[in-house]
Order: C-alpha cells, then sequence, then structure tokens
C-alpha cells in the first residue's frame, strides 16, 4: 500500500511593524541618549562658563587679557549660543592673546571644571632698549624681540644697528638670542667687575660690536670669538698701572685680535697679552700716528 505525502500549505510570515522590532527600540534610545548628552554637554548650565580669571604678571592689564578670553567663550551651534567650557578652546585663546599682546612671554590657559577658566600670564622682562633709526625706543627681552615702545631708554642699556630694519614691528625678533646674551653678559661682567660705565651698543656686524662708555671711548669686540678671553684682555689692560693716565684721552680699546690696540687722539698702542701662570701680563708698545687716522 502506497502512501500519499501532502505538502503543508505554504503561510507567507507577517512582517512586524518596524515600530516593534526591538532593534529599533535600542537605536532610538541610543540617540536619545546621545542627543540628551550632547545636550547636557554644551547646553547645560552646569558647564556653562561662569568665571575667567587671570593670573602672573602684568596686574595693569589683567582686565584686558580678561575680556579676550571671556569673548572666546561662547559658541554658536546652529541658532543657539552656548558658553560649555566643554567647547572652550585653549589653542584659539592662547593663540589671540599671545597675537594681540606682544608683551606676553607664555600663558597657560586651562579648564577647571565644572565652570572656570584659569590663564596663568608671563611678560617679557626688558633687558635692553633698541633705538631704532634714530627716531624711536623699543624695549626687547634676553631673546631679542621687540614688545613695547617707549619715549626715552629710561636707564635700560641701549642697542642700535647698522644695517636697521625698515620696520620695528612689535613681537619681532631684532637679534638672535644667543647673540644678544653673549653682548648682555659681557656689559654686566664688565660693570661689576671693573670701573668701567657703558652708555650704549652698536652692532655692526655679527662679529663686531661696539660699546660707548660713559666717558666717551669705545670697546670692539667680536662676538663669534671667545668673549671670556676678549674680557680678560680687558681686564688687564684696565688694571694696568698706565692705563689711568691714557683714558681720558683714549679713543678706543680692540679686543677683537690677538693683541689689544688701543687708539687715543695722538697715539696708537699695541698691548701684547700673555696668559702667564697665575695672571695675565701685558707689554705696551706705543706707536705714533697722525690725528684720527685708521689704525690696521
Amino acid at each position: 500500500m502506497v502512501r500519499k505525502r501532502y505538502k503543508k500549505p505554504y503561510r507567507a510570515k507577517r512582517k512586524k511593524p518596524f515600530f516593534k522590532k526591538r532593534s529599533f527600540w535600542l537605536m532610538i534610545s541610543g540617540l536619545i541618549i546621545l542627543g540628551g548628552g550632547c545636550w547636557f554637554i554644551c547646553f547645560s548650565p552646569v558647564f556653562e562658563i561662569k568665571m575667567v580669571n587671570v593670573s602672573g604678571d602684568g596686574a595693569e592689564k589683567s582686565g584686558e587679557y580678561q575680556k579676550i578670553i571671556e569673548g572666546l567663550t561662547e559658541k554658536k551651534i546652529a541658532f543657539l549660543s552656548s558658553k560649555s567650557i566643554f567647547l572652550f578652546d585653549l589653542d584659539k585663546a592662547n593663540k589671540e592673546i599671545l597675537n594681540k599682546f606682544p608683551q606676553i612671554q607664555n600663558i597657560s590657559i586651562q579648564r577647571k571644571f565644572p565652570a572656570q577658566i584659569y590663564a596663568s600670564v608671563q611678560e617679557r622682562k626688558p633687558a635692553a632698549v633698541f633705538h631704532w633709526r634714530g627716531e624711536k625706543y623699543f624695549l626687547i627681552d634676553e631673546t631679542g624681540v621687540i614688545f613695547e615702545e617707549v619715549g626715552q631708554p629710561n636707564g635700560f642699556f641701549e642697542i642700535l644697528k647698522s644695517d636697521e630694519p625698515n620696520d620695528a614691528k612689535l613681537g619681532s625678533r631684532i637679534f638672535d638670542t644667543a647673540f644678544l646674551v653673549k653682548i648682555l653678559r659681557f656689559k654686566a661682567d664688565l660693570e661689576n667687575k671693573m670701573p668701567v660705565k657703558i652708555s650704549r651698543g652698536l652692532v655692526v656686524t655679527d662679529e663686531r660690536v661696539n660699546f660707548t662708555t660713559t666717558e666717551g671711548w669705545e670697546i670692539f669686540v667680536n662676538p663669534q670669538k671667545d668673549m671670556d678671553w676678549q674680557f680678560t684682555k680687558l681686564e688687564a689692560v684696565v688694571n694696568d698701572a698706565s692705563f689711568a693716565q691714557k683714558r681720558g684721552n683714549l679713543e678706543y680699546v680692540d679686543l677683537r685680535f690677538t693683541r689689544v690696540y688701543l687708539k687715543s687722539k695722538q697715539a696708537a698702542q699695541t698691548i701684547e697679552v700673555d696668559p702667564g701662570p697665575g695672571k695675565v701680563q701685558t707689554e705696551i708698545k706705543q706707536t705714533p700716528v697722525a690725528p684720527g687716522a685708521p689704525l690696521n
């Protein structure tokens, strides 16, 4: 007997509406959580910047620094405004303040949660005054950056350049840092250790700087050579017994070469500096020259 097989009739499964699917509601829940989190971060009063505090140098300008930072706290998101601490751009604030205030050497801006911004300012310290084209005076720091125009040197060391720039722009570096440090150190050591005072310095080239003393005579140095050795040679000259009688009629002392050259109004002298054991010995040779004639 043969059995007959019957196929079950095909019934199409009814699809669930998408809003009844579990995955749909998981996605909706995720979007709600994400949207709520974004709103909380961007617009919640909890994270709205309420205080900007500036500390450090320049107390008289701290209000100006504060206004710049406060102006950067507000952001536009579509048609809404936000002062969220999370959206505050630290890098932009740093760059804007440094560009606007050349006197600032460094500024550190930080978030302090939940709603405060702290800025610590370090201003440039004047090391000298750059005299530009006989017209203007600018304060420069020890890195060679000019950062403020002043009316007079006001007791600061005055520096000039033979090849002056066409424009003295605030914030620009007018001297190489290492070069300027050598000049300032030589001046400071000279005034601290010898009875000589410097009124100004003229940078003729990278290999020649002319220091003018308050007595009117000059000192020529080469910053590209050993400045300590040039200082030692000058010390030997100044401490020589005969120097006190000559300095009143002196035009310059040239320290750039192996020998030291002195030029007075009537004669030139060559001083051979010999580093003997324990101290420096000097031998002075005088050669008559015509008044005003250059010394080779």
